[in-house]
């Protein structure tokens, strides 16, 4: 996960802790961990990254 990633994945988090949430963070949300996800299912594109 990229810092940028991790920062959104924060706001998001909060916003959701708060109940101020709507239908747009919903989608962020959702497309943020599927990019996540995407990243993690294809580990040998960043071995390195992830475990050197």
């Amino acid at each position: 996960m990229s810092p940028e990633q991790l920062q959104t994945l924060q706001k998001l988090s909060q916003l959701f802790e708060d109940g101020l949430a709507g239908p747009k963070q919903v989608k962020q949300l959702s497309e943020l961990l599927a990019e996540i996800n995407q990243r993690i299912d294809t580990p040998e594109d960043n071995f390195e990254e992830l475990f050197l």
